[in-house]
Order: structure tokens, then sequence, then C-alpha cells
């Protein structure tokens, strides 16, 4: 909550649970994003070549 009484860091609050991502899945939707965006610009750059070629 914003304006919530806090004072020294978060290393001085008792049980805090820092979210990492960890078992979640996060990971497997990164790669899946990485694969589907290399995809993309590969497949882009092979239509620009054969557009290119097209030309000449």
């Amino acid at each position: 909550m914003v304006g919530a009484p806090f004072e020294g860091s978060w290393d001085s609050v008792a049980g805090a649970a820092y979210y990492t991502g960890a078992g979640s899945g996060e990971v497997i939707w990164v790669v899946v994003s990485a694969v589907i965006c290399l995809a993309a610009i590969i497949s882009g750059g092979i239509h620009e070549a054969s557009s290119y070629r097209k030309l000449e």
C-alpha cells in the first residue's frame, strides 16, 4: 500500500516471501516466447531475401 508505515530495508521484514518465479512454469513461457520470436525473425528474413531476389 502506498503510504504504509515502513522504515528500514526489506531484509528486516520477517517472513518476507520473494517472488522468483520458481515452480510457476514461467521459464517454460519465456522459452516458448523466445522460440516464437526467433521463428518470426528467421521467417521474415527468408521472406525478405526471396523478395529481393525476385526484383533482380
